[in-house]
């Protein structure tokens, strides 16, 4: 059973009255000893007192909320712990409240202090937006008090003052003493203020501190993100990665985001201070434990606590003073993170090149050009080489399969009677074409397959007939031709060839690199030199790629060959049995 007041009053002889007094802390006209006899006799039978009770009976209830924006912030654990202690030894106790940084939020918060369901609300910070319900809750006579950062007019309300707003400007200042040049803020409004480009009193004292130093600000200066340690590594990290001039400083919002700062930089290779000084708005145990301690704007947290919950006491004692209005100074707490200036070295991967170091990044650049061009073309020219080749294996092929259906014939380089309006139908490319991609050849159109055109001389393919482009490679003469008018020719050179009865295939040339002269033919007599001046192309590096009867692919000087080299190699006769 529950130890009553009355049955306490039988315990010790006493009246109700005066043990109320002295468990309210009220013990007026009581004896120190009585008091303590009192005390003692509550503890040991386990009283606890009745708050609806005595909330009944004095009208109040001794609760005293605290609203904050995050429960998780450690700087605003710290106001709620500060304030607790202030207010348990006067025998009030506190309630938090969170608004998440949402103004409906914070008016169903403030719903409380008009439902009596605290005494009164101590808010750890101002917002524009709900003044209209603060100035009908002050009308109704609540208790209203605010912790009032960087709020610029005064208040209707008992408010503390502190300067948060001013310490990005100190902190900058700060910076700017050690080299750095390119100050970025990580989390909280003025950080989203600064990425947007909509500068407000927020971040004002930010961009004046960059203006006395002859600097100007961007939004790549400003990275947003929330208070979760995760988010802030994501943001930092992303931020890094992808942006094109990297800060030499960073100040942090909080010190929450401490840690998931650091982790991005380090994942970075990104070392404090020596690659970036680092700085924290406000100050926790966290900043100086870190491996490298972090210079911070230490808010005066303890004296500001103690004087919003002493202002609460007041106006809950009945005091009916003018809005109190009290100002604190926070102050730079100087360690390890910012003790060692930002180098030359170290600011150059911010800056812009100067006009010196520009000129050897041009020269070295074009040193290295003249060096790999050659190269490059060199390789570039070569692959145009082998993909010629390649044709030429291709219509070998061809060749081989054109003989294998025609009874071990090698494909003339012409036959019928010339006809201008079907020239290009009477030539070797039109009867190994279906053996190359089995359609019958149309002189340039949707059926010619590439691999009659060497893709290194595009301004060399003629052939017969007018606005038809043929090939660019050229195909021995000897190996005999058709005239409905003679016939097929009586001299063995110029009559159609077996393949089987070539006695030399790897020495007996059937395809060309073809340099057209006159514009007309894709057929090769080459005899002499002066001949082979007339008919090859000297396409690739040096030399001209030739197809022989065995299929290989050589690429040779030819002009350097003698008449009886060129021979050999050319004319059919010499190496073909009857």
């Amino acid at each position: 059973m529950a130890v009553t007041l009355k049955k306490l009053s039988k315990m010790l002889d006493c009246d109700i009255s005066t043990i109320s007094r002295v468990l309210n802390n009220k013990p007026n006209r009581v004896s120190p000893e009585k008091k303590s006899e009192i005390m003692k006799l509550a503890e040991k039978v386990g009283y606890i007192s009745n708050r609806n009770a005595q909330s009944l009976a004095s009208g109040k209830t001794n609760l005293i909320g605290v609203m904050v924006r995050h429960v998780t912030d450690s700087i605003f654990a710290q106001y709620i712990e500060s304030i607790d202690n202030y207010l348990s030894s006067r025998n009030y106790s506190v309630i938090p409240f969170i608004s998440y940084e949402s103004p409906e939020r914070e008016r169903n918060c403030l719903a409380a202090l008009q439902q009596k369901q605290i005494d009164a609300m101590i808010s750890l910070f101002y917002n524009e937006a709900n003044e209209e319900s603060y100035r009908q809750l002050k009308l109704q006579g609540h208790n209203l008090i605010f912790r009032a950062a960087d709020i610029e007019k005064k208040i209707d309300f008992d408010a503390v003052y502190f300067d948060i707003g001013t310490g990005y400007y100190h902190l900058c200042k700060h910076l700017f003493e050690k080299g750095c040049h390119n100050i970025a803020v990580l989390g909280g409004y003025i950080a989203e203020e600064i990425r947007s480009g909509k500068i407000s009193s927020q971040s004002r004292h930010f961009v004046k501190a960059h203006e006395d130093a002859g600097l100007k600000i961007g939004s790549h200066q400003g990275i947003p993100c929330s208070n979760n340690s995760n988010d802030v590594y994501a943001k930092l990290n992303s931020f890094i990665k992808n942006e094109t001039y990297l800060p030499d400083a960073l100040i942090v919002q909080s010190p929450d985001k401490l840690l998931g700062a650091i982790k991005a930089l380090a994942d970075n290779n990104l070392k404090i201070p020596d690659d970036i000084n680092i700085c924290v708005m406000g100050d926790t145990d966290i900043c100086n434990l870190l491996p490298v301690p972090v210079t911070s704007w230490a808010q005066p947290l303890d004296d500001v606590a103690c004087c919003l919950a002493e202002l609460a006491v007041e106006r809950l004692n009945g005091s009916d003073a003018p809005p109190h209005h009290i100002s604190f100074k926070s102050e730079l707490i100087e360690r390890d993170s910012t003790m060692k200036p930002i180098s030359n070295k170290r600011r150059r991967r911010t800056s812009f090149f100067t006009l010196i170091e520009l000129l050897i990044v041009i020269t070295i650049v074009a040193i290295l050009a003249g060096l790999l061009l050659p190269a490059l073309k060199k390789a570039r020219e070569q692959g145009i080489r082998i993909s010629c080749a390649n044709n030429m294996k291709q219509m070998h092929l061809a060749c081989m399969g054109y003989a294998g259906s025609y009874s071990d014939f090698m494909p003339l380089a012409y036959f019928t009677k010339w006809d201008s309006s079907i020239g290009y139908r009477t030539c070797w490319i039109s009867l190994i074409h279906p053996f190359i991609n089995g359609k019958d050849f149309d002189a340039g159109g949707p059926n010619t397959s590439p691999v009659v055109n060497c893709p290194a001389g595009p301004d060399q393919i003629y052939g017969y007939t007018a606005g038809k482009p043929l090939s660019n490679y050229m195909y021995s003469n000897y190996l005999g031709f058709y005239s409905t008018i003679w016939g097929y020719p009586t001299d063995e050179l110029y009559g159609p060839h077996r393949l089987s009865r070539c006695v030399a295939p790897s020495k007996s040339a059937i395809l060309i690199d073809g340099k057209n002269v006159t514009k007309s033919s894709i057929l090769y007599e080459i005899t002499t030199a002066l001949y082979a001046a007339n008919y090859a192309d000297i396409r690739h590096l040096t030399g001209s790629n030739v197809l022989f009867v065995d299929g290989h692919i050589e690429n040779g000087k030819i002009l350097s060959r003698t008449d009886e080299e060129i021979q050999a190699i050319f004319r059919w006769k010499y190496n073909w049995k009857p």
